[in-house]
């Protein structure tokens, strides 16, 4: 299995990091659509997390939604 990479910056992440992922996104991040985010870059977004996690999203119709 390929190692990914850390999105913050070159680091790998570890076995137990990579296993908290599912299908791209923390495990326990919300899901839903939100009013509140950070913008980035090609319609993409982040929004806080429980544990201070960030969430990773997109923009739709003015939210961003996991």
């Amino acid at each position: 299995m390929k190692k990914l990479a850390n999105i913050v910056g070159t680091n790998l992440l570890n076995k137990d990091q990579q296993k908290a992922i599912n299908g791209g996104k923390f495990v326990n991040c919300p899901s839903g659509c939100f009013t509140l985010y950070f913008q980035g870059p090609n319609n993409r977004c982040a929004v806080p997390g429980p544990n201070g996690t960030t969430c990773f999203g997109t923009i739709q119709n003015g939210q961003c939604c996991m």
